[in-house]
C-alpha cells in the first residue's frame, strides 16, 4: 500500500494498493539507496534544505556581550 501526503506529512484519502502499489514502493526505495550510495561517494545528487539564518541586531549583539 502506498498512502500520500500533504507538504506537512497530513494523510490524504488517495492510497495506491496491489501490484502497482508494491512497484511503486519498490521504485521509491531502490531510488533511496542509489541517492544514498552517491552522497557516500562524494556526488551531491540531493540538494538538503539550510536552516533560516536569523539576523542579530546590534542592540542583541551588544547585549551578549
Amino acid at each position: 500500500m502506498l498512502q500520500f501526503v500533504r507538504h506537512d506529512d497530513t494523510p490524504v484519502r488517495t492510497i495506491v494498493t496491489g501490484s502497482l502499489g508494491a512497484l511503486a514502493k519498490e521504485l521509491i526505495c531502490r531510488y533511496t539507496i542509489r541517492m544514498v550510495r552517491s552522497e557516500l561517494r562524494g556526488v551531491r545528487a540531493i540538494r538538503w534544505p539550510k536552516p533560516p539564518v536569523q539576523q542579530a541586531t546590534a542592540k542583541e549583539m551588544l547585549q551578549e556581550c
